[in-house]
């Protein structure tokens, strides 16, 4: 930072400035702080509506919608202002170099440090495009390296300008990181900033601007022309970077479907999930903590031993990302003292009950039977769907199954439904609930094409020998019946197991930024082994995330279902959680979770081990 020059203002709007930040065609950026104290980057624009009503109208529409633009990975606008002689747009402000300068200090990135900004970069563009955002001047000076990961800054203020007057400077766009539409003249959107991504990857990578650095003119033909050599970026960016960089822009991926590569398993397709996920999946691992041991974790009801750091969980980054969610139990409390005494005999386990796994095998073998259709073969769908329902089953279908034809058939539609995990609920003598997680396409003559993801209770009557359908409900149709009957199963040892894993996973999602310490230790003795790791290395973007935006996050349903147990310490069961976050900048969002918890019992509480989001 530079102390400011003479002619600069001390004072803009009700920001104290107190030092430059850096300068540019769209104008001087100056280090400010706002009447409580915080910092913030303020932007004296380089430009002037003078009186024209229009243009000031116009301008204030664009800020608005730089507004909508969520916190992940970007420095968010927090203010701006037109109506005075001098416009400027106030930001977060991001205390670090930005990567043009960072790569000009200190030499190209390393591997693992790539691929956090690319991650990281890559997150911010989805979030900019989604609050329907092009930013039109992606590139490495636009890039800041903050202590949580990079940020992108600038985003759409090249159209804020545009529409607003004349800039000074004559190009909107730096000639090495435009993309060939951009070169032309013609209509830019999304694509060009995913082509300008790969460009700032490919210097992150190597130091040299992709396409060179002479003459404008040459530069430019090489941009229309040429491809850059991408064989300095490592394997897991060299393919998407050179689909990125692609001359036509419709044969460029979106900046969704870039990070969507990012985060593998982690994360579902939900977008504000995928988000906090990028988020995560940016932010540089904590120092390796010294090896502790790990014995009976004390009772939430208790004092938890003071940790060497604060320790940290993981849903709260799926509400981030890495699956790191991060949480606070609503009660606590749920884990009661072990009986004392001499007692030495093991405790009962877990298990499924005799004849329990066919119900689950059946379960997930028949819901496509019921699930998918054909409008070319809608009769032996039909068919297909009533030979695993039972009598009474069948009777309820034949009331709906002539609606259902008949759309079929208007539509033209194909559904196929592919079932992904099950585990068990409850069981009673010849009858069995069994949550089943599928995916389902469909498509219609109208070109129209859909995904969905399911998370279906299947009641299953054993008749005649076999298992059958008796009732399915969809869990993510706000209508669905979440109501469990009472049954002799879970048994109580099953029961503890299912208990405790739904009370450890409610502990990660729900959140509460005024409780922040004491959530993040209940989280972590609900944890171990992998899990217990997510969440300690992610402690500054949960807390951020928590703190900043005063995320709440309450969950509404949590369903969970045995799928198998590996001795008597070690089980597997799925989980489906229905939740709502509310921050201070956005509306309630309603999220949902499919997940695979693998849970292992230490001294007679089962903790998480292990936890992947099921896609």
């Amino acid at each position: 930072m530079q102390a400011l020059r003479t002619g600069d203002p001390a004072q803009v709007g009700r920001y104290e400035l107190t030092g430059r930040l850096g300068e540019g065609g769209q104008g001087v950026v100056y280090l400010g702080q706002d009447p409580d104290g915080r910092s913030v980057a303020v932007k004296l624009l380089r430009v002037h509506a003078d009186d024209d009503t229009a243009v000031r109208e116009r301008f204030g529409r664009e800020l608005a919608v730089l507004r909508r633009v969520a916190g992940f990975c970007t420095a968010r606008v927090l203010d701006a202002d037109i109506d005075g002689d001098q416009p400027y747009i106030v930001s977060e402000y991001v205390p670090g170099p930005s990567l043009q300068r960072l790569v000009a200090t200190a030499g190209p990135l390393d591997l693992a440090a790539l691929e956090r900004l690319a991650a990281g970069t890559a997150t911010a563009l989805a979030a900019i495009h989604r609050a329907g955002i092009t930013h039109r001047d992606l590139k490495p000076a636009n890039v800041l390296m903050g202590p949580d990961g990079p940020r992108v800054i600038d985003f759409g203020i090249a159209r804020v300008l545009a529409g607003a007057a004349t800039l000074t400077s004559a190009a909107v766009g730096t000639p090495a990181y435009m993309s060939p539409e951009q070169v032309e003249g013609t209509r830019i959107d999304t694509p060009s900033d995913v082509f300008a991504w790969a460009a700032t990857m490919l210097f992150a990578a190597t130091g040299k601007p992709p396409f060179g650095n002479d003459s404008i003119p040459a530069v430019l033909n090489r941009v229309l022309h040429q491809q850059p050599d991408l064989s300095a970026l490592p394997a897991s960016l060299r393919e998407i970077a050179a689909s990125c960089l692609a001359k036509d822009p419709q044969r460029r991926p979106t900046a969704q479907q870039i990070l969507l590569g990012f985060l593998d398993e982690v994360g579902g397709t939900d977008p504000s999930t995928m988000l906090e996920a990028g988020a995560a999946r940016a932010v540089a691992p904590a120092p390796e903590p010294p090896p502790q041991t790990r014995t009976e974790p004390p009772p939430l009801g208790l004092p938890a031993p003071t940790p060497r750091r604060p320790p940290v969980p993981l849903i709260l980054a799926a509400a981030l990302g890495s699956v790191v969610m991060l949480g606070a139990v609503g009660t606590v409390g749920w884990w009661t003292l072990a009986k004392s005494g001499t007692d030495k005999k093991p405790p009962a386990t877990a298990a499924l009950p005799p004849d329990a796994q066919a119900a689950v095998t059946a379960a997930t073998a028949d819901l496509p039977a019921l699930e998918n259709h054909d409008y070319r073969t809608v009769t032996s769908d039909a068919a297909r769907a009533r030979a695993v329902m039972t009598t009474e089953m069948q009777q309820r279908y034949e009331r709906f199954v002539w609606s259902l034809t008949a759309t079929v058939t208007k539509q033209h539609s194909v559904v196929q439904t592919q079932p992904l995990n099950a585990g068990l609920i409850f069981a009673d003598a010849g009858k069995a609930g069994v949550l089943v997680f599928a995916n389902s396409a469909t498509s219609t003559s109208s070109g129209s094409a859909t995904t969905s993801a399911l998370a279906v209770r299947m009641t299953m009557v054993k008749q005649g020998g076999r298992w059958l359908v008796d009732g399915w409900n969809d869990f993510t149709n706000p209508l669905a019946d979440e109501s469990l009957p009472k049954a002799n199963w879970p048994d109580p040892p099953s029961r503890t197991l299912l208990d405790d894993a739904r009370k450890c996973l409610i502990a990660q999602v729900e959140t509460n930024p005024a409780s922040v310490d004491a959530h993040l230790a209940q989280v972590e003795r609900c944890t171990t082994g992998e899990s217990l790791n997510s969440w300690r290395t992610s402690e500054p973007t949960l807390r951020q995330t928590l703190t900043v935006q005063k995320r709440y996050t309450t969950v509404k349903l949590a369903t969970i279902g045995l799928t198998r147990t590996q001795g008597p310490d070690q089980a597997t069961v799925v989980a489906y959680l229905k939740s709502t976050t509310s921050t201070s900048d956005q509306k309630d969002t309603d999220r949902t979770f499919r997940m695979m918890l693998e849970m292992k019992r230490l001294n007679g509480h089962w903790l998480i081990a292990k936890q992947n989001l099921v896609t």
